[in-house]
């Protein structure tokens, strides 16, 4: 068998896994519309399995495709998924679900303020503060409830594709002044993902 007819055995096989797959009346096989049985001459050009004018081809609408992976559902979406294609177009992983909620809180030894600015700079989220109208990523704003030193409400998410990890958590983190010292944190969250078991984080200091 020649390199050509594995190369296209090989993309059929890997395309029949993401695309919609039909076989038409002329015995070739369409992914997505797209004829992947039908050869070429590699020196020509021209057709060697099939008639170019008698070629049926087929117009598959893309929401047909497995699980909705690949298809682009906004001008952002090729970029945003670039990052990592084992996610789907839609923000779904292949074989993932969510864990049950999870719920932690802690006195730490910092002023409200400071509690918020560490948050947003570990947790990566964008607040009325950030520009992203240069941003290369369809990025949307957490959602802030403040008081600024006293109190600081953010429900946001963290990870998926953009940050390159198969898993995502979606969080409600508050943030309570105690004293001018002292900040009760409070986090509540779940995680997406295929085989993460999330637990209650634990302090060793």
């Amino acid at each position: 068998m020649s390199q050509d007819l594995i190369r296209i055995g090989i993309i059929a096989i890997s395309a029949s896994l993401s695309g919609c797959v039909t076989t038409n009346q002329d015995s070739h096989t369409y992914i997505n519309g797209k004829c992947i049985t039908c050869f070429n001459n590699p020196l020509t050009g021209k057709p060697v399995n099939y008639e170019e004018g008698l070629l049926t081809t087929t117009n598959q609408p893309s929401e047909t495709a497995d699980a909705g992976c690949g298809i682009p559902k906004s001008k952002y979406d090729n970029v945003y998924h670039r990052a990592d294609k084992r996610w789907c177009s839609n923000l779904t992983l292949q074989g993932a679900k969510w864990s049950d909620e999870i719920k932690h809180s802690e006195l730490v030894k910092q002023n409200v303020d400071m509690a918020y600015i560490n948050s947003k700079k570990h947790l990566k989220f964008l607040d009325t503060d950030d520009d992203i109208s240069h941003s290369a990523y369809n990025i949307s704003r957490a959602k802030i409830d403040a008081i600024p030193s006293t109190y600081y409400s953010i429900a946001s998410r963290y990870g998926g594709p953009l940050m390159q990890l198969d898993w995502l958590a979606d969080y409600q983190l508050e943030l309570k002044r105690v004293s001018k010292t002292t900040t009760r944190v409070t986090i509540t969250y779940k995680i997406y993902s295929k085989d993460m078991n999330p637990t209650i984080p634990t302090r060793n200091d």
